[in-house]
């Protein structure tokens, strides 16, 4: 078994404000979009889901 790469889209801080058909929605907790916000980098940091984590890094166990 393979361990998860620690990446921001891990990060149960990386959120998004897009559903699946791409709608503003309220802010949630989605892994597969490309791109997100940091609601702990000065709020909302603009962070890639590949990106290497920040110090606060804290794993989604989904």
């Amino acid at each position: 078994m393979t361990a998860k790469k620690r990446c921001c889209g891990n990060c149960i801080y990386y959120m998004t404000d897009e559903d699946a058909d791409g709608n503003f929605t309220d802010f949630h907790h989605d892994r597969n979009k490309d791109e997100g916000f940091c609601i702990m980098r000065d709020l909302f940091y603009t962070v890639k889901n590949e990106e290497s984590p920040c110090a606060d890094w804290i794993y989604d166990s989904e």
